[in-house]
């Protein structure tokens, strides 16, 4: 393999795998935010739990690509694995700015209290 293009394939590989690490901390931010106060960490916790599943089955899906169909297949592959994920987060995507939280009162806040505004 030519200098060069080891060298095109370590940036792309590294360039790549820092998107996958920024998505999945916006996501791990996002995701307790739509379930209700009461079932946040049980909605959490699955969806963690879907999550990793989902990743250790994708390492044997990338070396099962790139075996029959090579590297630039993985990148490929990838790339189509983060557009689907953009799209659905686009699509079905739940705008937390500025929510209140849902749920029965915990910590002794009634629903009707005013949260204070942090920002002042």
């Amino acid at each position: 393999m030519p200098h060069s293009l080891r060298l095109r394939t370590v940036i792309s590989g590294f360039s790549l795998t820092q998107f996958v690490y920024a998505s999945l901390s916006v996501l791990y931010t996002y995701a307790p935010e739509i379930f209700p106060i009461h079932v946040r960490g049980l909605g959490s916790g699955i969806g963690n739990g879907i999550g990793r599943v989902a990743g250790l089955a994708v390492g044997f899906i990338i070396a099962g690509v790139f075996n029959s169909l090579g590297f630039t297949a993985v990148f490929a592959f990838m790339a189509l694995c983060a557009m689907i994920f953009a799209a659905a987060m686009g699509t079905f995507g739940i705008n937390t700015t500025n929510r209140r939280p849902r749920g029965p009162p915990i910590l002794g806040f009634e629903r009707e209290t005013r949260w204070p505004d942090l920002a002042r």
